[in-house]
């Protein structure tokens, strides 16, 4: 049998049986200052989890690059440009996302400055969340600050929450 051949008869085989999950990149971003450590969050505008945080990512095209896939839905959920990602880890828990069975790199990205936000594509908006020395998450900086007393694990989707604490 040629190559063309066994892949044939190899696709009839149980491959095809094998349920096949989605897979999505998510991007932790953190810009560092002399006093203080930010994360580039995203606000979901649309379910599962609307109005929850979230951080910036999506969906990969078929066929699409994941590093590329995942700059290009940091641009287009945050308006933030970069050139060069890291992977941090892929996640693939289960019960991680309600549509089904979703698997996700995670890139992470350190920002010498702060960058102009704009939320985008599934974002009603965009943050900058500074995290305190016990790397919980207690405010977020936009044009003034606010402060929450919840518990910001809470206020994630997905496994975000867990990705940050990681």
């Amino acid at each position: 049998m040629n190559e063309e051949e066994w892949l044939s008869w190899y696709k009839k085989q149980e491959l095809p049986q094998y349920l096949k999950p989605a897979f999505t990149v998510d991007n932790l971003i953190f810009n560092v200052t002399s006093d203080a450590v930010y994360i580039l969050l995203v606000k979901r505008k649309n379910h599962p989890f609307k109005g929850r945080f979230a951080l910036p990512g999506g969906f990969v095209n078929e066929g699409e690059n994941i590093i590329k896939a995942a700059i290009r839905e940091l641009k287009e959920e945050t308006g933030v440009e970069v050139q060069e990602v890291s992977l941090l880890g892929v996640y693939g828990d289960k019960n991680r996302d309600p549509r089904g069975w979703t698997i996700s790199a995670v890139y992470i990205i350190v920002l010498q400055q702060m960058k102009t936000l704009y939320a985008g594509d599934d974002a009603s908006e965009t943050f900058w969340y500074r995290v305190d020395k016990d790397k919980v998450l207690y405010q977020y900086v936009t044009s003034k600050e606010r402060s929450s007393t919840e518990n910001w694990e809470s206020l994630f989707a997905f496994d975000h929450a867990q990705i940050i604490h990681e």
